[in-house]
């Protein structure tokens, strides 16, 4: 018997790094839509969500994306102003149908994950939160409307569960629902209470949805549910523009005492910083600043990173520095300091530009509040432009010509007033008091109600 030795060539497998399949390729039929954008939250932390933008080529676009979980991941996809839902696996392909309609986009689904994304799409489209506020006033103050409404696509969506194949995600996806309808009431009772000047702890059906919620259920907080019922739990009160000390301190002790979901203790750091460096910068920062470093502990020093600027603009800004002062341009080209004109008054001022809508949004409430301080000499006011074409802030004070100071500035004094004052968005509101001292770096809006009494009160101290 003969033996043939057959000589069987050698293959080198050359180990690489594996290539993600394609989690989603997509049809759209709208030849004008350019790109399309992948929203997901590896963490179900919205404001740590991952952004992945596809360009769409002879109405074609796929994404490929890592982090994603071996059990499936909802997503979200964004074409122009809609937003749509899907589900997706690591390593299959979910195919996807985008259709243009008179009310925007719906879309269609087969392949891996199609059951899910089915549901998920109708969830994301039933509770996205532009279709619950109308610019129509009237319409706005009817909560019951969007109740009724709320009520409505809760309803639909619980309808499509059982299209869901997965018993373990129906059940996730059934209190998925139920947990996003009573926060999306919240929301529109808390909505209703701040229009109305009512304080929302008082409304019984508010009250009730949170209460009896486990703070430290995983699917509430992705809802945003345990958020509003551990708000609900502080006491004090929290004003734009005032020093947020108390509110801070009463919600890192709640947090302290009753949470222990480190996902969850994570956006309340974020909370807590968003909170306080949103107000006035009047307490003391440095002690709140030891505080919130030990709140917000190892695991979440990249947070706090985030606030390491604002700390420094609240401590440079702090009521009773020397204000910084800056080279002002008048109508007529003169020059004239800051300090020279706010010295032994105080000045209210209005740093804004005549492109910025809700710069001009405020005008006339600042005609009002001037008209009030007219018969008071210690109260003066101030509009500084930021415009780089001077002429279009001349041309625009000939057309609207106002009773207090209008000065102008561009160039370096535009760069000096924007980065002594800390200033990234108009409009910005100061007050200085009649010592040239930093009184408010932020202040209230003339619209506001506080700005007032808050002037008068200043004005009144020796």
């Amino acid at each position: 018997m003969r033996v043939f030795k057959i000589a069987v060539p050698m293959i080198a497998f050359a180990m690489a790094t594996p290539v993600c399949a394609r989690q989603i390729e997509g049809v759209i039929s709208d030849p004008e839509i350019e790109k399309v954008t992948l929203v997901f939250c590896p963490n179900g932390i919205s404001e740590e969500s991952r952004y992945v933008d596809a360009a769409v080529n002879n109405g074609r676009f796929d994404f490929s994306i890592d982090g994603i979980d071996a059990e499936g991941t909802d997503v979200e996809i964004v074409i122009g102003r809609s937003r749509l839902g899907a589900h997706i696996y690591r390593d299959s392909t979910l195919l996807m149908r985008v259709t243009k309609s008179d009310i925007g986009y719906s879309a269609s689904f087969s392949g891996a994950g199609s059951q899910e994304s089915r549901f998920y799409n109708r969830y994301v489209q039933a509770y996205n939160i532009v279709r619950y506020f109308s610019l129509n006033d009237e319409k706005e103050d009817d909560v019951n409307h969007f109740l009724q409404l709320l009520a409505s696509e809760y309803q639909a969506v619980k309808a499509m569960l059982p299209v869901v194949g997965n018993f373990y995600r129906r059940a996730y996806y059934e209190k998925l629902n139920d947990s996003k309808y009573k926060s999306m009431q919240a929301y529109l009772l808390a909505n209703h209470a701040r229009k109305t000047g009512k304080n929302v702890k008082n409304c019984t059906e508010y009250t009730a949805l949170l209460n009896d919620i486990d703070i430290n259920d995983d699917i509430h907080r992705k809802t945003g549910l345990v958020q509003k019922a551990l708000l609900m739990q502080v006491g004090a009160t929290v004003e734009s523009k005032c020093d947020a000390t108390p509110f801070c301190q009463e919600l890192m002790q709640i947090t302290c005492d009753k949470v222990s979901n480190p996902l969850l203790r994570r956006e309340i750091v974020r909370m807590v910083g968003n909170h306080y460096f949103a107000g006035d910068g009047s307490g003391d920062n440095q002690a709140f600043w030891n505080d919130f470093a030990e709140f917000a502990g190892a695991d979440n020093a990249d947070i706090l990173l985030q606030y390491n600027d604002a700390l420094v603009r609240f401590e440079q800004l702090k009521r009773g520095n020397r204000a910084p002062d800056v080279m002002l341009t008048r109508n007529n080209d003169t020059t004239v300091w800051l300090s020279e004109i706010a010295s032994g008054k105080t000045v209210y001022i209005d740093v804004w530009a005549t492109w910025c809508g809700p710069c001009l949004a405020e005008m006339p409430a600042m005609v009002q509040l001037v008209e009030k301080f007219k018969d008071n000499p210690k109260v003066m006011f101030v509009s500084i432009s930021v415009d780089k074409d001077a002429d279009a802030w001349k041309k625009h004070l000939q057309s609207n010509p106002s009773s207090w100071a209008q000065y102008h500035v561009q160039g370096e004094a535009a760069h000096l007033l924007s980065k002594h004052w800390h200033i990234t968005s108009i409009p910005r509101f100061i007050i200085i008091d009649r010592h040239g001292l930093i009184y408010s770096a932020d202040a209230p809006r003339p619209s506001s109600p506080r700005t007032e009494a808050l002037l008068q009160e200043i004005s009144e101290i020796k």
